[in-house]
């Protein structure tokens, strides 16, 4: 039996996480606690990093791509992410926090039945409790796609 539930803006599987996982159910504690109201607004996209994730908020004020680190963590039993080392993260209200720092493939979906995607991307996780998975600017520039202010979705961005 499988047991869906949405974390902020991301919707998990508890039972995929548990089959999949080696780590004991208390290491993905944070992907299973009660969902929160997220009062973020902006452009959502759905992202597939191994599972997919419904209403990844588009930041292009963030550098990177981050990840709550529970789900890197199962990514990585599942054989789908390898951590690649750690880096100091800065977020968004100037506090400072250690991240790891991961390789995974990252497919944006930029309209219906349509998407675009890296192989072997770097993406980095935070243990920030109730976070949610932002996708920075680096990963929009290398899948050449632009923010449409007007329609808050994601577009190909023009040739020169």
């Amino acid at each position: 039996m499988r047991t869906c539930i949405s974390i902020g803006v991301i919707a998990l599987c508890a039972s995929a996480l548990h089959t999949y996982s080696n780590r004991p159910p208390d290491a993905v504690s944070r992907c299973t606690a009660p969902p929160t109201k997220s009062t973020q607004q902006g452009t959502r996209v759905t992202v597939q990093i191994g599972i997919v994730i419904q209403g990844a908020l588009v930041d292009t004020g963030a550098t990177k791509t981050t990840v709550p680190g529970c789900i890197m963590r199962t990514l990585a039993d599942r054989g789908l992410a390898r951590q690649i080392g750690t880096t100091r993260v800065t977020m968004a209200d100037n506090s400072v926090q250690q991240g790891g720092r991961w390789r995974t493939d990252v497919w944006v979906t930029t309209a219906p039945n349509q998407s675009t995607g890296l192989m072997n991307h770097e993406v980095i996780s935070i243990e920030e409790t109730q976070s949610s998975m932002l996708l920075g600017h680096t990963t929009l520039a290398a899948l050449n796609l632009l923010v449409d202010p007007r329609t808050k979705s994601l577009i190909p961005q023009p040739s020169p």
